[in-house]
């Protein structure tokens, strides 16, 4: 079990990383792996504890925490607890209200440990919190576009070189498309700033 989840983090980072060879070779490894284990909860734990390595890189640990009483729940553990770190900024709030209101109990309590430990889950929950707030689909689609726009000026100057004037053309009207598009976007992003 600890090898399927090795192999299914590692073919995640091939991915991460564009190397789709890479990639193809841990999913077949993982694939003999899954058709020797028990069917049912045993594919299902996989595809947790591959989910679980993939937030644990990301560094998203409320997921992670979710994941792990997922993983628990289904393997019969009965130390299952869901997370109270939902996937909305304003469930992050209220959670952080609430281990704020911990800590300062813990405090009262002189019991340092305990708020010391609930400091590291407010400053997690904040950058958590930070992120659902930052995430801006728009901004990314701007950046995605230009990376196109890049590639197709790439592919019309090889195209040129190469005295394919059609493919030159198709290209441009590529650019034409994305640079459209990207300005929407590009729009959208700065009526979000405002």
């Amino acid at each position: 079990l600890s090898e399927l989840s090795s192999i299914l983090a590692a073919k995640a980072r091939a991915l991460d990383q564009e190397d789709f060879t890479a990639a193809k070779k841990l999913t077949v490894r993982a694939a003999e792996l899954q058709s020797k284990a028990p069917t049912g909860a045993g594919g299902q734990l996989g595809v947790l504890l591959a989910k679980k390595a993939r937030a644990l890189e990301r560094e998203d640990f409320a997921e992670a925490k979710e994941l792990s009483a997922q993983i628990a729940q289904l393997q019969g553990s009965g130390k299952a607890k869901r997370s109270s770190l939902g996937g909305s900024a304003a469930a992050v709030e209220a959670q952080i209200v609430e281990l704020k209101q911990q800590k300062a109990t813990a405090i009262a309590a002189e019991d340092y440990d305990t708020a010391q430990a609930l400091t590291v889950r407010i400053k997690t929950a904040e950058k958590r919190l930070a992120t659902l707030k930052s995430h801006n689909p728009a901004a990314e689609l701007v950046a995605a576009a230009g990376k196109v726009l890049q590639k197709l000026e790439v592919a019309k100057n090889s195209a040129i070189d190469g005295d394919d004037f059609d493919g030159a053309k198709r290209a441009k009207t590529w650019a034409a498309t994305v640079g459209e598009a990207q300005r929407v976007y590009q729009r959208e992003v700065g009526e979000a700033e405002e």
